[in-house]
């Protein structure tokens, strides 16, 4: 899915609610934070088609720690 840049409002549809809109940034945390489901469905602005939250990668992409060095 292409995302526009334009418009960075976002809706969420769990089961029969619609959550939204939120910026894109906050959707990244939630999935970050397991509060956005994989199987949840999304959709950006007002016409753009619902679909699976993971369709969308840059919100679930691996954040990696931090390497530690060993003394």
């Amino acid at each position: 899915m292409i995302i526009s840049m334009e418009d960075d409002r976002w809706f969420v549809r769990r089961d029969t609610a619609q959550l939204g809109p939120y910026p894109l940034r906050r959707l990244r945390r939630a999935a970050q934070n397991s509060k956005l489901r994989a199987d949840d469905l999304v959709r950006q602005g007002d016409f753009a088609d619902w679909v699976r939250a993971d369709s969308i990668s840059s919100l679930f992409e691996q954040v990696s720690a931090p390497v530690s060095a060993t003394p």
